[in-house]
């Protein structure tokens, strides 16, 4: 038994505060839904560049963490 988790962060921080909001306000459900998620990036997609072209002359830069954890079974293997 383990468990997973992953953050990602923006510059600016801008995106990273409306993402935030975003995920705070849509159900859980429609960001499961490929089809939601596919139209959330193409959506965004022309925003984000536009703005980036702005702040920081068309530099973005990107981060990303995941933790992850696991259990050995009682051989002393994972699963």
């Amino acid at each position: 038994q383990g468990s997973s988790s992953a953050a990602m962060g923006t510059a600016p921080d801008l995106w990273n505060t409306m993402l935030g909001i975003l995920v705070s306000l849509v159900p859980r459900k429609l960001w499961k839904s490929e089809k939601f998620s596919q139209f959330m990036a193409d959506f965004s997609q022309p925003l984000v560049k536009a703005t980036d072209t702005l702040v920081l002359g068309g530099k973005e830069t990107h981060a990303m963490r995941v933790d992850v954890t696991g259990a050995l079974n009682d051989d002393g293997h994972r699963d």
